[in-house]
């Protein structure tokens, strides 16, 4: 498979995270499974897990806990991972933006040293000239990819979806970002996959703004654009977020632009629409297996099943504290001999917290479930 058609089965949810499923099954017995990825949220030092209040944001429903680590204990747990076999790290963020944490390049230069492959899920409002070269840098693990979302094809669109006070213009600064990222990946001949996102609703769903905003990051030298439709928050009653389109709503929307917008898509950039429908809003897929293909830190430096259920309002269902405990002692913390039971406790702890799936777990997680090598 080459980049490009590998880069779309990522975004499609096609990959398969777990290849054997008789191995990981096998692995999770013998507690020798090493996850697929580490998601990494780090967040800001301050009151405020953001200074943004996006009302499509998964996780809007946050409460914040004062509790961090400390940049020393952070890189110490990142290279404690590493020796233990795991060399894939996503920086993402649970109601807020990697970029925002004060030591986020320390974090970074971290797991780069170390040659793994790096992700980050960000807006890309905030990029250091440090952070650029470390991701530009010619020797980066192939398959390290950023996914920039921005959502918006104008400085006034973009305020307003992405709820930013003030004028600033932060879009004009995201395109910025985003050439001064592909010009030093392309003078270093780095191995970085440039992703920009764009939800449709009823203030975006314009053919002029689309046309623009594929055309400015056709231009800023992306490797992929893609289009979706927000999904409802936790929290949020269907209906009620006029941010949200309702099913049908999205629905007249693929209609009238999908054509539009893969009329774009050539060889140098791939324009595609990630379509969905309420399943993969709705569904909470139980049993559920992401604490062993990806586990994720949360910013309170608490390790969580997935980064859908990394903040301390899931705490009941959290794998333990890394301010105090080892990474693979919190990940093999279980009965290996009593697994249904295992699962069957998860799952509770899930249904009390109102869990939820995104397209990526709610896919893997059915792939293993109608697999059946968990079932009695």
């Amino acid at each position: 498979m080459d980049a490009k058609k590998s880069l779309i089965s990522r975004y499609l949810y096609e990959s398969p995270y777990v290849k054997d499923i008789q191995k990981f099954k096998e692995d999770i017995i013998h507690k020798r499974v090493i996850p697929h990825q580490v998601e990494v949220q780090p967040g800001p030092l301050g009151k405020n897990i953001c200074w943004l209040n996006c009302p499509y944001c998964y996780g809007k429903s946050a409460i914040n806990s004062t509790e961090r680590l400390s940049i020393e204990r952070y890189i110490e747990v990142l290279k404690n991972i590493t020796d233990g076999g795991c060399k894939k790290f996503i920086f993402a963020g649970w109601a807020t933006d990697p970029l925002y944490y004060k030591h986020i390049d320390d974090l970074v230069q971290t797991v780069v040293e170390r040659d793994s492959v790096i992700g980050f899920n960000t807006r890309a409002i905030d990029v250091s000239d440090r952070l650029v070269e470390l991701v530009s840098t010619p020797s980066l693990a192939k398959t390290s990819y950023m996914s920039i979302s921005v959502n918006a094809g104008n400085n006034e669109n973009y305020n307003k979806v992405n709820a930013a006070r003030g004028k600033a213009k932060l879009y004009d600064r995201v395109l910025k970002n985003v050439t001064s990222i592909v010009t030093h990946k392309k003078k270093n001949n780095a191995s970085l996959d440039i992703s920009v996102s764009y939800l449709i609703n009823q203030y975006t769903n314009s053919k002029e703004e689309i046309i623009k905003f594929i055309t400015d990051f056709k231009n800023a030298g992306a490797d992929l654009i893609r289009f979706s439709c927000p999904q409802i928050p936790r929290g949020d009653v269907p209906g009620e977020n006029p941010f949200i389109p309702t099913q049908i709503e999205y629905q007249d929307y693929i209609n009238e632009l999908t054509q539009i917008i893969e009329s774009f898509s050539d060889e140098s950039c791939k324009v595609i629409v990630v379509k969905s429908d309420d399943k993969f809003i709705q569904a909470r897929t139980t049993p559920c297996f992401a604490r062993f293909i990806y586990p994720t830190i949360g910013y309170d430096g608490w390790l969580y099943h997935c980064s859908q259920s990394s903040g301390s309002n899931f705490r009941s269902q959290a794998l333990g504290n890394l301010a105090t405990d080892n990474f693979w002692d919190l990940l093999y913390d279980y009965d290996a001999n009593n697994l249904d039971n295992y699962f069957s406790s998860c799952s509770k702890k899930m249904e009390n917290n109102n869990c939820r799936c995104d397209r990526k777990e709610h896919t893997v997680n059915s792939l293993i479930k109608d697999n059946g090598f968990f079932n009695k």
